[in-house]
């Protein structure tokens, strides 16, 4: 399983007003599934961000593509793999299902505080 950031630009703010309620259903339901990690608006009301979690990039457009924002036109998307390292504070928040993680050993140079946790598959 890979991370996919997905940056969504508001391009037609009463298409988002009208479609935000189904959008976020649309979320909840991926989230369910385990395939959303994490979204949220961007504060200064530009559009938003949704941290998706899949096999692919094509697997992630696919979901994307249904979005209730995407489809209606309220936003425009750009999709970014993303090679995060989760610190020790978020990984119990990003552990999705039947997966551990561990930290990783400090390497030299870095703080003794700066560690990097990497996902252990069953």
């Amino acid at each position: 399983m890979s991370d996919f950031v997905v940056l969504l630009k508001t391009l037609d703010a009463d298409k988002v007003d009208a479609h935000r309620e189904t959008h976020i259903a649309f979320l909840e339901a991926l989230r369910a599934e385990g395939s959303v990690v994490a979204n949220g608006r961007l504060a200064d009301g530009s559009g938003g961000l949704v941290i998706y979690r899949g096999e692919s990039e094509a697997q992630i457009r696919a979901l994307v593509e249904n979005d209730p924002f995407v489809v209606s036109g309220a936003r425009s998307y750009e999709i970014r793999e993303w090679l995060v390292k989760w610190g020790p504070a978020a990984a119990s928040l990003a552990e999705p299902a039947g997966e551990t993680y561990r930290r990783a050993p400090s390497e030299e140079g870095r703080d003794a505080g700066d560690h990097d946790v990497q996902r252990e598959r069953p």
